[in-house]
């Protein structure tokens, strides 16, 4: 995490918070995102039907304190962040791509496969 807090605290000053990106197995089981060339998020699709793209949504997020400010404009009950929040941060968020080895435990089947790689990890 100290490169995405180092990267974030740097984004470009048109972004109002930075997003932790990772390229998953199964688009259709994951928010997929489409950046520019200097990793600002154009555009958010959460589980997508079918997706060539496989750049997903972490869930991991850094926010610059203006950040509230913009929530309370939104005038709604916000109860999903990927659902209610992000798709009006196009082109205000920064993305950051980690290559660690990341799993997105939003499946009952991913939930379950990380807990037996743990449970391997600890005998």
């Amino acid at each position: 995490l100290n490169n995405f807090i180092s990267s974030s605290l740097s984004m470009p000053k048109v972004c109002i918070m930075s997003m932790l990106t990772f390229k998953c197995q199964d688009p259709t089981q994951a928010g997929i995102i489409t950046k520019n060339k200097q990793n600002i998020m154009l555009d958010f699709i959460e589980k997508p039907q079918q997706s060539k793209n496989k750049n997903a949504n972490a869930g991991v997020f850094f926010m610059k304190s203006d950040f509230i400010k913009f929530i309370k404009f939104l005038k709604k009950p916000v109860f999903d962040f990927s659902n209610d929040i992000i798709p009006y941060f196009k082109k205000k968020i920064f993305c950051i791509k980690t290559d660690n080895l990341y799993y997105d435990i939003g499946t009952i089947q991913n939930y379950k496969l990380v807990n037996s790689i743990l449970k391997k990890e600890h005998l």
